[in-house]
């Protein structure tokens, strides 16, 4: 289903405000400031399909930012996948700042503090990527927010336009079925794509090092169950020192201990995922990787996942009233 948003439809004085609640209604809280209120225009053209979300943003100068305390949460959380159609764009999310010129991509989440600043005429296509299922497929995405990938994935986007071309309607409606496997198509080759670009973020490390950090990684995953695992333990068991296992980590862009937090927290995800474990309460998965509190893991859970290990279970196996809960 194809939605035009054009502010040509209202009033002038009514256009930042109209421009306002349509860009909050499609992509995140925000704040907007059109440069110029009085002769401001902009078109959002939208395509929507059960789990995907596209859309072309035409716009004159502005500025949008997020509102303090008003992030997306549970299952409002999304990642953006952003074309540089034309025009150049600033944004700014976890302390990083991207100018995107035309051709350029990166990723932006909602769930996260955001801003973007457009000092001329601009055109975006935006990718909507629901939180749960991109998270379930790519637990490190956040490693890409904010981040140039344009050189990369240059054989994405011109993969990526005969879908950008089907939003702006150049080539007339397709018919629904055909707009679906479009849509669904899109979303694996923008996973493929990403999933590129972390591989080849990953940094190169000398043969020992790389032999040390999986022993480390492998004692991590043997006592997961272990809720008194820390960074000093896991040395004493290995028989290295604290600041050599820290040493060891610093190529990994985190530390040890929120690996092992990190480690928790994706198993269980997927036993909250996994029918093998479906008649499992949730205390239960927390406690067998780990956690020795309730609040704890649920707190932690849901600012990595964006949403509550309920939702997260009902998300993923779409269960009847008969599975267990806490």
């Amino acid at each position: 289903m194809r939605i035009v948003f054009d502010t040509a439809s209202v009033p002038p004085d009514s256009r930042p405000a109209f421009w306002a609640d349509v860009l909050c209604s499609l992509y995140a809280q925000c704040r907007v400031s059109p440069e110029d209120p009085e002769t401001y225009r902009g078109t959002v053209r939208h395509c929507v399909v059960p789990g995907m979300e596209a859309s072309v943003i035409r716009s004159a100068p502005m500025q949008a930012s997020s509102v303090e305390g008003h992030t997306a949460h549970d299952e409002q959380v999304a990642y953006y996948v952003a074309m540089q159609l034309e025009g150049v764009t600033t944004i700014r999310q976890l302390d990083r700042e991207l100018a995107l010129q035309p051709g350029d991509v990166t990723v932006w989440t909602n769930a996260r503090s955001f801003a973007f600043h457009s000092q001329g005429p601009f055109c975006s296509a935006q990718f909507k990527l629901p939180g749960h299922r991109t998270r379930r497929v790519m637990p490190d995405i956040d490693r890409l927010l904010c981040r140039p990938l344009g050189e990369q994935l240059a054989w994405m986007r011109r993969c990526l336009q005969p879908l950008v071309d089907e939003v702006c309607g150049v080539h007339g409606d397709l018919d629904k079925s055909a707009e679906e496997a479009l849509m669904h198509a899109a979303f694996d080759l923008i996973v493929e794509g990403l999933g590129v670009c972390m591989a080849s973020a990953a940094p190169v490390r000398r043969p020992l090092a790389v032999y040390h950090l999986h022993r480390i990684k492998h004692a991590i995953d043997q006592r997961l169950h272990d809720p008194a695992l820390n960074v000093g333990i896991l040395a004493r068991d290995l028989g290295i020192s604290a600041t050599h296992l820290h040493r060891v980590f610093k190529a990994e862009a985190t530390t040890a201990a929120r690996y092992i937090l990190e480690r928790r927290l994706q198993a269980c995800a997927s036993d909250l995922s996994s029918q093998q474990h479906r008649l499992r309460t949730i205390t239960e998965i927390a406690v067998r990787h780990g956690f020795g509190s309730s609040s704890h893991f649920s707190r932690a859970f849901r600012a990595r996942f964006g949403m509550t290990p309920q939702q997260w279970r009902r998300a993923g196996l779409a269960l009847d009233d008969t599975a267990p809960a806490d």
